[in-house]
């Protein structure tokens, strides 16, 4: 990290960050992961690298929705159609993960403009 610092590559300097922070990690050292990964999506957002940016949803699926307390399900699917807009306008890879959609918690749920 040292030389990507002299030499003034923000890029490879990021990318020094976000290894230290996955060695941090698997050595089950996380507040210091969490440090360095935060680091190096900082230097990534400042240098504008998109590949070090993605949008992750977790277990968005129907049956989990009436789960959620601390806002309505119309305000929930709204918050998450404004995360897919931004993703689609920044053209990030979006990736969706469902505990098991064919389960008790049903399908990912379905987003759409207008859709309740």
């Amino acid at each position: 990290m040292k030389i990507a610092v002299e030499i003034g590559d923000k890029a490879m300097e990021g990318n020094c960050y976000t290894n230290l922070g996955g060695t941090y990690s698997y050595l089950g050292e996380y507040q210091k992961a969490i440090e360095y990964m935060q680091e190096g999506l900082e230097i990534a957002v400042e240098i504008g690298n998109k590949a070090a940016a993605a949008i992750l949803f977790i277990d968005h699926q129907t049956g989990l929705m009436p789960l959620v307390n601390d806002i309505s399900e119309g305000e929930l699917k709204n918050n998450v159609l404004a995360l897919v807009k931004a993703a689609r306008i920044h053209k990030l890879p979006t990736i969706l993960t469902t505990s098991n959609h064919e389960g008790p918690n049903g399908p990912l749920m379905r987003v759409t403009k207008g859709n309740s």
